[in-house]
């Protein structure tokens, strides 16, 4: 059951690694800095 649990956390992390370096590849996508996210949030 933990081998089950460690493969699903595993894969669930790769999955949001892969989204996160598409959407960092993908050229039509605004990059936001940090401090222009604080600012957005008011911190």
């Amino acid at each position: 059951m933990h081998v089950q649990k460690a493969l699903e956390n595993h894969f669930e992390k790769f999955a949001a690694r892969r989204n996160a370096l598409g959407r960092l590849h993908n050229p039509k996508d605004k990059v936001v800095s940090s401090k222009d996210t604080r600012a957005s949030l008011g911190l």
